[in-house]
């Protein structure tokens, strides 16, 4: 972690006047003015954000109330916030910590908010906990992450470090939050932020107020008659508009079923992507329908546009109306919540948005990826009030590859489709309203076949211009967000590491394969000049087709490859180079020793080099490049006596218990089955048992778990 410097001549915070160092999550008047009240106890003042008011009157209000205190902002980035071995914290920050948090927020919050007891008898006490649990996540992450960057700045003072440092901060849980300060050394105090509490307010009423104030407004526009027989709706989820099995599709289980097309709508609601007129030409050639959520989600006007209706005003304005009563009568027993109270005017709002759609549009499956959307849960319950089912699939490892205290799974849909049974006791161990899981198979090996002859070319190529061997590295992502794991300046290091083994060995030939090739020279702009001169030696090959994501698969790389390399926090695209056939190893610059790769045994090993921190561990984990690269020129030497990792990696069979490439194939039967039977009229429950009952009998009464997960 960067720790900002104490400016030349300033008084250096913490040291011996019994005073202390305070941390603050805003800079702004209402922690201001606690500051001030108390500057006779404060030796300095480090600020996470600042106001943009408290920006400009800063000089003044430190000459004026803190003279000779210091007052510095806190800069932080959470991928090198550390424990003493070196190990990252990010996953136990981002999600072991917020899980205990959840389970005393149910304990103390949940089992006694009046609204939320009223709308866990209405719709499930699991699904309303996994609301919650949701909504309030990512600012749960963000103050944690604050609290950990302050106490690991404490620490790491220079000199006099701070003795009983206070952290102050404005939250609705900041009661949890202060409980696991005080396990880091920190003190916190609350103080009330009313700038958020009046917008909370604002925003409440205009949610309330938004059915009759917008009633005349709410009719439909642009949208197509209500189709006939029962349509299974898709979320586009920004890969690609595309039949081709080789390449991402967004709809790749629809393209080897007996599915009429006919009945398939795809639902487009990405600014950061919206359908074009290509994508639209592909869509209407193969008869599908689809429709815009916003205008910003579409550039072609030949897109419907769904609107809210007024169908949706009268249940939203019913939803209020019990709101509102629920909050009167609460308000002679107790303390009404603003905080849940917001949360909830937010639930009907997209509980009525997504009735309306279902029920216009006579949409009785939806799927989509798991996701963490603030609309999730309301989803799938208006699903289920429409009489339809909600499906979800795992599309990665990384959101499945951690232990189970350190997993979040905000996953609530009546059918989950898994990789295979490996990820069941993940599952079966965290919070998840799911009500069948399903086990497929990895989810694109339908094209591990199909792109043998484009990795043949690539290889061909690379060994024209001389290379004898061949590496592929796997860049998922990075960013510059403090809260992030992975920094544009870390992964800018690795790039430079492969490019120069490539400038400097004319044998060895690379190809990269961004997961974002869009944005890599935004993120990465430093390489791109070694990556023009790796380039133009003909031996490094850049893959970078995709728009928002990247239209070529791993499988591509890694079929072309003598060897893969890949991350082992986000271990999507090693999984599938293992799963083609090529030797796989993991760069974890991140030291995420917990994982369960550390404990593969000592046969698979690609290398001798033992792991840095680890024992006699983690034989195709390599922590440093330096690790990485005696690995790889080992296993150059001696690659024909290396072992296929397909056969000895650990809990392969379990993570994917097919192997065979047909895993979009058994997706598309399911989806099948449960549409024909929702279009005789079946209740959602009947059809779900009988697309279960098809599957099990043609797959394997073991790839079904119904009411395990949870």
């Amino acid at each position: 972690m960067s720790v900002t410097p104490t400016p030349e001549g300033a008084a250096r915070p913490g040291g011996g006047t019994g005073r202390r160092i305070i941390y603050v999550d805003e800079l702004n008047a209402f922690s201001a003015a606690w500051l001030a009240r108390h500057r006779g106890t404060v030796s300095g003042i480090y600020y996470i954000d600042v106001s943009g008011w408290m920006k400009r009157v800063l000089p003044v209000f430190r000459r004026v109330f803190l003279r000779g205190t210091p007052i510095l902002p806190l800069d932080f980035y959470m991928g090198d916030i550390r424990t003493e071995r070196g190990e990252n914290l990010f996953i136990k920050i981002s999600f072991g910590d917020i899980g205990k948090f959840h389970g005393r927020m149910v304990r103390d919050h949940l089992d006694h908010d009046p609204l939320c007891r009223m709308f866990a008898r209405r719709f499930g006490a699991a699904e309303i906990s996994l609301y919650v649990k949701i909504k309030t996540m990512r600012a749960l992450r963000r103050y944690n992450s604050y609290l950990y960057a302050a106490a690991w700045h404490a620490r790491s003072l220079p000199a006099n470090p701070p003795a009983d440092p206070g952290f102050l901060l404005s939250h609705f849980y900041s009661d949890l939050l202060a409980g696991h300060a005080m396990s880091l050394g920190l003190r916190v105090t609350a103080y009330t932020n009313f700038s958020r509490l009046f917008s909370r307010w604002i925003r409440i009423l205009k949610r309330l107020l938004w059915p009759v104030l917008s009633l005349r407004g709410l009719t439909q526009k642009n949208a197509g008659p209500r189709p006939a027989a029962p349509i299974l709706a898709a979320g586009f989820n920004g890969k690609y508009i595309t039949f081709d099995p080789s390449v991402r599709s967004d709809f790749f289980w629809l393209i080897p079923s007996s599915l009429p097309r006919s009945r398939v709508m795809i639902c487009f609601h990405r600014h950061d992507y919206p359908v074009t007129a290509e994508m639209v030409d592909t869509l209407r050639s193969a008869g599908m329908n689809f429709v815009a959520f916003s205008e910003s989600a579409r550039v072609d006007p030949r897109v419907p546009l769904f609107s809210p209706g007024r169908r949706a005003a009268w249940d939203l304005a019913v939803w209020n109306a019990r709101l509102a009563v629920r909050v009167l009568t609460a308000m002679f027993s107790g303390a009404v919540s603003s905080f849940y109270l917001d949360l909830f005017a937010d639930f009907v709002r997209h509980y009525a948005w997504w009735g309306d759609f279902f029920r216009r549009y006579g949409v009785s499956v939806y799927i989509n990826i798991n996701d963490a959307s603030d609309d999730s849960v309301p989803f799938h319950l208006a699903l289920k009030a429409a009489g339809g089912v909600s499906v979800s699939y795992q599309f990665s490892a990384h959101s499945l590859n951690h232990s189970p205290e350190t997993l979040i799974l905000p996953i609530c849909r009546d059918v989950f489709f898994s990789f295979g049974p490996y990820y069941r006791p993940l599952l079966d161990s965290v919070h998840t309203a799911i009500g069948h899981g399903v086990y497929t198979g990895y989810i694109t090996d339908q094209a591990f076949e199909l792109v043998k002859e484009r990795s043949r070319g690539y290889r061909e190529r690379l060994q024209r211009a001389g290379a004898n061997f061949i590496v592929a590295f796997f860049d998922e992502n990075s960013s510059d967000d403090r809260m992030r794991m992975v920094s544009n300046r870390r992964m800018t290091g690795v790039y430079r590491r492969f490019l120069d083994a490539v400038l400097s060995d004319p044998t060895l030939g690379l190809i990269l394969k961004p997961g974002y090739p869009g944005t890599l020279f935004k993120r990465l702009p430093d390489i791109r000049p070694l990556v023009d001169r790796a380039r133009s030696t003909g031996r490094c090959l850049l893959l970078d087709e995709g728009v928002v994501v990247t239209r070529v698969l791993p499988t591509e790389a890694a079929q072309a490859a003598d060897l893969a390399v890949g991350f082992l926090y986000s271990g999507t695209a090693a999984m599938e180079s293992v799963l083609s056939g090529t030797p796989t190893v993991y760069f974890d610059f991140e030291n995420l020793f917990d994982q369960p790769e550390y404990q593969w045994p000592a046969r698979i090993s690609l290398s001798e080099a033992p792991s840095a921190g680890v024992s006699d561990a983690g034989r195709i984990v390599f922590n440093t490049w330096e690790e990485l690269w005696t690995a790889i020129q080992s296993f150059r030497r001696e690659a024909r006596s290396r072992p296929d990792l397909r056969r000895t990696i650990p809990f392969l069979s379990q993570k994917d218990p097919f192997q065979d490439g047909r895993a979009a194939e058994r997706m598309g039967e399911y989806l099948s089955s449960l549409l024909m039977c929702l279009e005789r009229e079946e209740p959602a429950a009947g059809a779900v048992a009988w697309a279960n009952r098809k599957f099990s009998e043609k797959w394997g009464a073991d790839k079904i778990v119904s009411r395990a997960v949870r």
